[in-house]
């Protein structure tokens, strides 16, 4: 027989997965911290499973209760393979929730390899199988069909949720950049009127006062150059044919 205290079984996980992740960066030559951090929240994810597949109980570490195999006692297996039988509804939400932090997790920080939602399910699939096998090592423990439901849903719905967020994320960026256009335009077209505007009174500025040189210049006494006068003459007529 062999028993394992909650806090051993937390010691080897920590152990084993900082194993891995150094031999892994070793590997590559390469370490990535924000990438570690946000691996964090898959190991957070492994260790509420473990905690509620493997040690249920209060939360007070001195009444978890410990994890027993003993192989003499393997038979006759505690197994439940029909669905939903003798299943509450409290005891079935339980199961979903708890595994929707790791549909999160998964998504999250693989984002790239895990590219769908068939892919995330799966994976989640295998972990829960992967739990419900081993129970049936633990004689204190009772593999379930129903466990295998409810956390393959609870994966479905954390990466729902994942994918929701990137929506409503993805719809208010594009929804701030097409305001951040519109305001561009607009602040271009109402330059744009001011220079029109500008231009407007100076051309209206500018024709007055060649009228009013071309009028002074014919109520002069003195006989106006022919030269002069067809030159403002084509200057006006120019600036009629702009006003149009």
């Amino acid at each position: 027989m062999i028993v394992i205290s909650y806090i051993a079984a937390i010691a080897a996980v920590l152990i084993v997965w900082v194993c891995i992740r150094v031999f892994w960066n070793l590997k590559i030559d390469k370490t990535n911290t924000i990438y570690e951090l946000k691996l964090l929240t898959v190991l957070a994810s492994i260790l509420l499973i473990m905690r509620v597949s493997y040690f249920p109980g209060p939360v007070a570490s001195e009444s978890i209760e410990s994890l027993v195999i003993n192989f003499r006692r393997l038979l006759p297996m505690d197994v439940n393979l029909i669905p939903f039988a003798g299943l509450s509804a409290g005891d079935f939400i339980g199961k979903i929730l708890l595994f929707v932090p790791l549909g999160l997790s998964y998504k999250f920080c693989f984002n790239e390899k895990l590219d769908n939602f068939g892919k995330i399910v799966l994976w989640g699939a295998v972990l829960s199988a992967g739990i419900e096998v081993t129970q049936l090592l633990c004689y204190n423990r009772v593999t379930d069909i129903n466990d295998l439901i409810g956390n393959v849903i609870g994966v479905m719905a954390g990466a729902g949720i994942y994918y929701l967020i990137c929506y409503i994320i993805r719809i208010k960026k594009e929804r701030a950049e097409k305001l951040a256009e519109e305001l561009k335009k607009a602040e271009e077209e109402d330059n744009r009127s001011k220079y029109s505007g500008n231009n407007t009174e100076r051309s209206e500025k500018n024709t007055k006062e060649t009228e009013a040189e071309y009028t002074a210049i014919e109520t002069s006494e003195i006989e106006p150059d022919p030269e002069i006068m067809q030159s403002i003459s084509e200057k006006l007529k120019l600036m009629s044919e702009q006003k149009k």
